[in-house]
């Protein structure tokens, strides 16, 4: 039984997945991908955006991976980066969603263990 920590807010990454509604046959799906990604490490990241370019690069089992699906949801291209995922999600849903980059921003960096407060 997994359990929320009292005070934090944060869901437990079983009861997140739940929510996503990635039932058992998912998971299991993504636990049995990394076990060949394990035995097999020089599989490359086979995420394709909607710009028409695919990331490429190689995928090791350490890596923040997820089970990337179809736009319809009724398969799965099997292991991709999260980031790449993400982004791919991003690049779909943002012009829908009257969200659109502003070009020529640039972020301030922020040096690693700084506040710039």
């Amino acid at each position: 039984m997994t359990r929320q920590r009292s005070g934090s807010g944060k869901r437990s990454p079983a009861s997140a997945a739940r929510a996503r509604s990635y039932n058992a046959e998912h998971q299991a799906l993504r636990k049995r991908l990394l076990a060949d990604l394990a035995a097999h490490p020089d599989k490359l990241c086979p995420q394709t955006f909607p710009d028409g370019t695919v990331c490429g690069r190689p995928m090791y089992v350490w890596m923040n991976l997820h089970l990337g699906h179809t736009d319809d949801r009724r398969g799965y291209w099997g292991l991709v980066e999260a980031r790449c995922n993400m982004r791919a999600a991003a690049m779909r849903s943002n012009p829908k969603n009257g969200r659109v980059p502003v070009p020529g921003l640039v972020l301030p960096k922020i040096p690693k263990g700084r506040r710039p407060w």
